[in-house]
């Protein structure tokens, strides 16, 4: 749904000053108010960070983080209930697997494969992790808007991105006790991490890490987390790193099969023996024109609500993406057309 900038200013900067404001963006999305904002007043910035998060389409997590924040707020509980109301009423018109246009107009050109994957981790008593690989710029990174949709509309769980290229900055390595405190934000836990001076007398230990994140994630009320790596290809993990994510792979197949699902963008690294057999994995390419077919006629069936397409524009519609597609063979190409066709038949 369409957030009125303004208003919700208007409701943070009366809630929230700016630590408190700090706080909460730390906490819903692991950056603060600077790494949204330039230097100035507090005002500005606020301003800034809706900017940037309106880019992001994650006003309407910061607006749920802040209802849960400021609880009995009436200005902050009537947008929440709306967020909520537009969400239901997405869902109910179409099954949230088969969606072509996600929140925000990004469209979503078919991935069958993909889809069903997902589709399996709603399902008791079945993998809960998922490995995607591909050539570069065949959507790896792109999937991730369908997952934040698949966890909001199709799972109910609570979409966790670890963006390892941003989580390593300028470093070339990145070390098991990177990945620990990202992971100690993220899924809000409370495991004491020492600083870099008490490092040296008191080195980061990976078990007792894993052994806390279990016990909380065991007994939180929260939803469960849908967690998402990026990023591999960007940076390289030292060993311990991985370990880490081997033993994420044991919590989501076995110890925390309820409360965790894993997904693995760009992963080429074998998984543990005794699950690799197991995981589901998909691998993107680039489109056919069966695919773009398939996404032009349910655009038109989902969004302007046409039962019946006429063929012929049907194919006119799909003529031109394949000329995008035979100029620039990647995905983003392809895409950055469809979003504009998509917004032409839209108004």
């Amino acid at each position: 749904m369409l957030i009125d900038h303004a208003s919700l200013r208007a409701i943070m900067l009366r809630l929230f000053n700016r630590p408190s404001f700090n706080t909460l963006l730390l906490d819903t999305f692991s950056k603060d108010l600077d790494r949204y904002a330039s230097a100035g007043n507090f005002e500005n910035q606020v301003t800034e960070a809706l900017q940037a998060l309106a880019q992001e389409n994650s006003l309407e997590r910061l607006v749920l983080a802040a209802a849960a924040e400021r609880p009995g707020e009436k200005d902050l509980e009537d947008i929440r209930k709306q967020i909520e109301s537009s969400r239901q009423a997405v869902a109910g018109q179409v099954n949230p697997f088969d969606v072509v246009v996600l929140q925000g107009g990004r469209p979503f050109i078919n991935r069958r494969g993909f889809r069903d994957s997902l589709r399996k981790f709603t399902q008791p008593n079945n993998t809960r992790v998922l490995v995607v690989r591909g050539e570069s710029r065949t959507g790896r990174t792109y999937s991730r808007w369908f997952l934040q949709h698949f966890a909001r509309n199709a799972a109910n769980l609570e979409y966790v991105l670890i963006d390892l290229q941003k989580l390593a900055d300028a470093k070339l390595d990145l070390t098991a006790y990177d990945l620990a405190a990202a992971l100690n934000v993220r899924l809000k836990l409370s495991y004491y991490l020492p600083e870099s001076k008490e490092r040296e007398e008191r080195p980061f230990k990976i078990e007792p890490f894993m052994l806390n994140m279990e016990t909380a994630l065991s007994a939180s009320p929260n939803r469960p987390y849908l967690l998402v790596f990026d990023g591999f290809g960007h940076v390289k993990l030292t060993t311990p790193s991985f370990e880490i994510i081997d033993r994420l792979v044991h919590m989501a197949e076995e110890t925390l099969h309820e409360r965790l699902a894993l997904v693995l963008l760009g992963y080429d690294r074998d998984l543990p023996a005794d699950f690799d057999p197991y995981v589901c994995r998909d691998q993107t390419c680039s489109f056919s024109q069966d695919d773009l077919i398939e996404f032009v006629t349910q655009f038109y069936i989902q969004v302007l609500k046409v039962t019946e397409p006429n063929e012929t524009v049907i194919a006119t519609a799909v003529g031109q993406l394949l000329v995008e597609l035979s100029k620039q063979p990647n995905v983003e190409a392809v895409g950055r057309v469809a979003a504009t066709f998509c917004s032409a038949q839209i108004k």
